[in-house]
């Protein structure tokens, strides 16, 4: 009998070869509405950070330590130390040390090396540098749990995918020089301490409940789009809404089997879709937002 780890892995895969088809299918769609994406392509290689070696003590933490080394509050602690007893059967201690000898190596992620690279070169993160003026940066697959803390908490309005809740030991935050100034290095210390004290809730609540969060593939099977409600050029003459809708109505056409020779126009698509709005199986949705939910805490 097959497992349940191989089902979720072979409907996984099967998910992805499907995505492949409507990811050209889409591309094919988009040239038709933005042409100018398909022309005069200029690529910019944005150099990985150097990785940081030895970041972590020689002689690995037990949990307990960890948990002291996230608060003072002996109440807090106390609460720490009985629910840890109580998964004492999972050995968290001796994955603690696994993980700790494999000697991680940090480096920052894509998505917030390329929100780096541009805050730091000429023009910044003003909207001219965004396709369209929308300030979102796409990427592969959704970012992980602490880069959406990261642009969450950063003071940035350029926004990014819904994250998949993957949360990684090899990341960090790009690297602050003496030349940027005193402001620069303040504003580090303060994400990261924002960042910290969201983690320290995120381990109190998995304690509680037992139950972590995010998923066994952090890439995407789902091909989708939802309207969103970033600004667009006030004379624009293809606006947001009215490319999510034409987008949507794709999408829409793909879920119903439609002909390419027999496929409605986009305005009844789009009435058929409002009709049916909540009908749709979310379930085998990844919402692909140009309002990701980095975006969510600050309006």
């Amino acid at each position: 009998m097959m497992s349940t780890t191989h089902w979720s892995d072979f409907v996984h895969v099967a998910g992805r070869l499907l995505t492949y088809k409507r990811a050209v299918d889409l591309m094919d769609l988009v040239a038709k509405i933005w042409p100018q994406l398909f022309s005069n392509i200029q690529v910019c290689m944005i150099p990985s950070s150097s990785t940081v070696p030895g970041v972590l003590p020689t002689n690995p933490w037990t949990a307990a330590q960890i948990m002291r080394k996230m608060t003072s509050d002996e109440s807090l602690l106390g609460r720490f130390a009985a629910q840890l007893g109580s998964l004492s059967v999972h050995d968290i201690d001796v994955k603690v040390s696994e993980l700790w000898r494999s000697a991680p190596k940090p480096l920052v992620h894509a998505e917030v090396l390329v929100h780096d690279w541009l805050e730091n070169t000429e023009g910044g993160i003003r909207p001219e540098r965004f396709f369209n003026r929308w300030k979102f940066i796409g990427s592969s697959k959704p970012p992980c749990k602490l880069c959406s803390y990261f642009f969450d908490e950063y003071p940035t309005d350029v926004q990014v995918r819904p994250s998949h809740q993957n949360a990684y030991f090899t990341w960090r935050m790009p690297d602050v020089y003496e030349y940027q100034g005193e402001e620069s290095i303040r504003k580090r210390m303060l994400v990261m301490d924002s960042i910290k004290t969201r983690i320290r809730a995120d381990v109190m609540r998995i304690l509680s409940e037992k139950l972590a969060d995010g998923r066994t593939h952090d890439s995407s099977a789902y091909i989708s789009l939802w309207r969103g409600i970033a600004p667009g050029l006030p004379n624009d003459p293809i606006t947001l809404e009215a490319t999510t809708q034409l987008l949507e109505s794709h999408t829409l056409s793909t879920k119903h089997e439609q002909s390419s020779t027999g496929r409605k126009p986009a305005n009844e698509v789009v009435k058929v879709l409002d009709e049916n709005e909540e009908g749709l199986d979310e379930s085998y949705e990844e919402q692909l937002l140009f309002k990701g939910r980095s975006a969510i805490r600050k309006t």
